[in-house]
């Protein structure tokens, strides 16, 4: 058996760190104490929270703007990012290659292979637009949107629609919208999208008073801004939406 095979029986069986050598492997678990272990729940896996070497704990640790009365995604080891987190997404699609630990939260996950298995075919993730450590997610925050500043470096976050035009953008955006409102709303939980003109950035976030089911901003591109926040206002006014020959079509019950 190779060493790198073995590498990977090890982190399947639950050992929260795992170094490669020359001839061997070095495994080791975190402390914990029977059911207080915590773990995060994908589809094709259970993972151990981990820590990251003092030296790094900086880079991984919540943005100072997050919301900590809130829980986030858990901090994870993606040594071995070949490891399929469900049906269409492995480690490497939710981080960065240069880094070896990750966050990623299973609702945002699960939405993805909800939309993914309504469009018939995976939705790639943009490469690098999952999981950021804090020095990648400050690169040129000052002139990102505001609402697109911190959900990178807790796991909440992602980009689809690379090369995409508009009007597949927008099919891209009613299909995450429609598939994934539904398992949202009943954990408080909604969608965050931007529309740019060449990506759609998608996040998962805590229901308020006045956004329930989603929030859509502009981030350059108003046509699809315009086409998305018909949805959302849709959803608002409490209508069922429908797709027909490319028109968006939204019911909206009344009182008889």
């Amino acid at each position: 058996m190779s060493i790198s095979k073995f590498a990977n029986l090890a982190v399947l069986a639950g050992f929260d760190h795992v170094t490669k050598e020359a001839d061997h492997i070095l495994a080791s678990v975190r402390s914990a104490m029977g059911v207080n272990t915590v773990v995060e729940n994908y589809p094709n896996l259970n993972m151990h929270e981990t820590e990251p070497p003092v030296k790094d704990i900086w880079e991984y640790e919540i943005p100072a703007e997050a919301d900590y009365n809130l829980s986030y995604p858990l901090l994870l080891d993606g040594h071995n990012d070949s490891i399929k987190l469900s049906q269409c997404y492995k480690i490497s699609d939710v981080k960065h290659e240069k880094f070896r630990y990750f966050r990623f939260d299973p609702k945002l996950l699960e939405c993805l292979e909800d939309a993914s298995s309504d469009s018939s075919q995976c939705i790639k993730i943009i490469p690098g637009s999952g999981y950021r450590v804090r020095s990648q997610n400050n690169r040129n925050i000052e002139i990102r949107h505001p609402e697109e500043r911190w959900r990178f470096s807790v796991g909440m976050t992602v980009e689809l629609g690379k090369d995409m035009n508009l009007e597949q953008l927008e099919k891209l955006g009613l299909t995450v919208i429609r598939s994934c409102i539904q398992n949202l709303i009943h954990r408080r939980l909604i969608l965050g999208i931007g529309a740019h003109p060449d990506r759609l950035y998608v996040d998962i976030r805590e229901s308020t008073a006045t956004e329930q089911f989603v929030k859509v901003w502009n981030a350059g591109s108003p046509s699809l801004y315009k086409y998305l926040r018909d949805i959302e206002t849709g959803f608002k006014n409490g209508g069922l939406m429908f797709e027909d020959f490319n028109l968006l079509i939204i019911y909206k019950f009344t009182s008889l």
